[in-house]
């Protein structure tokens, strides 16, 4: 993403969180003059506090993190019915201005974003499952070699056993102090225990997870692989 764009998305984001601030103040000073709100005046205000909550949560925490970047999406999610709270009621010109700031920072920060995530997205004739070719191509190659249960990464583990019809059951795991261990998150735990005569291990060098051991670890805890593949 190019200088210039970034300094665009930081203005659509400074106009957005303006307006939030502008909100949340509007009912407090309400609230200490005591004068009545009603709840087409406390809905949009409490939309602005949920976009407040996100970005303060990204600012004061570790959760910047790229997996969990789409959360941002709730901005956009309120920015909509923000906007349409000031549509539908923009009868004097500070309604109508702000409805209008708010429109051009909402689209400005998702054109952004679909200029800045080009690179990533996979595109491809309607109907085609594009976005998991590669995963198929995974199961499919176990499928081969005839084993049904196996280990993966957290971001390989529930999408593969997805894709696979539940055929195969690829086991999270994580990597921590140098070994791999069971990540029985979102997945049936009794399955880790299940006999199996051969399993197999998953890593995608496509995918640099930070939660998976390298080979050389692995190898190590597990011993040399009777295949490769």
């Amino acid at each position: 993403m190019g200088h210039n764009l970034r300094l665009f998305v930081a203005l659509c984001n400074a106009i957005l969180l303006t307006v939030i601030t502008y909100r949340i103040v509007g009912l407090i000073r309400s609230a200490h003059k005591k004068i009545s709100v009603d709840k087409e005046n406390t809905t949009p205000t409490f939309f602005a506090l949920l976009m407040l909550m996100v970005i303060l949560a990204y600012a004061s925490s570790t959760l910047a993190d790229i997996s969990t970047y789409r959360y941002f999406f709730i901005l956009v999610f309120c920015s909509g019915i923000i906007i349409s709270f000031y549509l539908a009621r923009a009868k004097t010109l500070k309604r109508k201005l702000i409805a209008s700031i708010l429109v051009v920072a909402t689209v400005g920060n998702l054109a952004a974003t679909a200029h800045g995530m080009h690179g990533y997205m996979q595109v491809g004739n309607f109907g085609n499952n594009v976005g998991n070719d590669v995963n198929l191509d995974i199961v499919k190659a176990v499928q081969r070699a005839h084993v049904r249960k196996g280990y993966a990464n957290y971001w390989q583990s529930n999408i593969n056993t997805y894709l696979s019809g539940g055929d195969i059951n690829f086991l999270s795991t994580i990597c921590a102090g140098g070994q791999t261990h069971a990540f029985p998150w979102l997945a049936n735990n009794t399955i880790y225990s299940a006999y199996a005569s051969q399993s197999f291990y998953l890593i995608d060098p496509n995918i640099s997870a930070s939660d998976t051991c390298s080979i050389p670890q692995i190898i190590s805890q597990f011993g040399t692989p009777q295949k490769g593949d």
